[in-house]
């Protein structure tokens, strides 16, 4: 008899108050294997967190309406979730890389969703 190899799929977080641009990324994200959850602003991000401990990475976007952006966003979940990988994503070039939290990755756009998925792979197999 064969065996039965269980792969485990990784959860990401997607946060973008722009619908069309969230449901192209889960789509990708999920297409490639990810389990894939989404909110569309920090505040339901931070309530999805709490409910789904086996999120392990969080791609967000920069510009978000609501309570904080998403440079603040990965401050907070890098604080209160230190394991979970950390991928900022916006059009605008971030002036000054100490904006973001130690091991955070930042991705302009158009984004390089291959790069993305190696990145995610790497953060979350490691």
């Amino acid at each position: 008899m064969g065996q039965v190899i269980t792969i485990a799929q990784h959860t990401v977080l997607v946060v973008d108050d722009e619908p069309i641009i969230r449901f192209e990324l889960v789509d990708m994200l999920e297409e490639h294997g990810f389990q894939v959850l989404d909110a569309e602003d920090a505040d339901e991000a931070i309530r999805i967190m709490e409910s789904h401990p086996e999120i392990g990475a969080v791609v967000t976007d920069v510009q978000m309406p609501g309570s904080m952006n998403g440079i603040k966003l990965v401050h907070y979940i890098r604080n209160r979730w230190p394991p979970a990988a950390l991928f900022v994503v916006s059009a605008q070039k971030l002036a000054n890389d100490a904006l973001l939290p130690d091991r955070t990755s930042f991705y302009g756009k158009p984004l390089d969703s291959r790069r993305l998925v190696r990145d995610l792979h790497a953060a979350l197999d490691a």
